[in-house]
């Protein structure tokens, strides 16, 4: 809505042109974007992956951690692991 709303174009149409000029929908480029974003929380800090989720604007982690594995193929608690073991594998 914001986003559709800040360049003067309904929902619709902002969802066709984003798919058409970047080649993923907009939800994905945002789940994306959040997983992203929460993979420096898992790396730096100690927080739960529930705040963690919350954090990268996910109120559910159970659905968090079924978008990380997904986009990843590892769950946030395994990426986390993987890393301060130093396995690369899901890097």
């Amino acid at each position: 809505d914001n986003i559709s709303q800040s360049i003067h174009i309904c929902k619709s149409e902002c969802s066709r042109f984003f798919k058409k000029y970047m080649n993923i929908t907009l939800f994905e480029f945002i789940a994306q974007y959040r997983i992203e974003k929460s993979i420096n929380y898992l790396i730096n800090t100690d927080y739960s992956i529930i705040e963690i989720a919350n954090l990268v604007g996910y109120n559910d982690s159970n659905y968090y951690a079924k978008v990380f594995h997904k986009i990843k193929g590892c769950s946030p608690k395994q990426y986390r692991h993987n890393v301060h073991s130093g396995d690369s594998r899901h890097t």
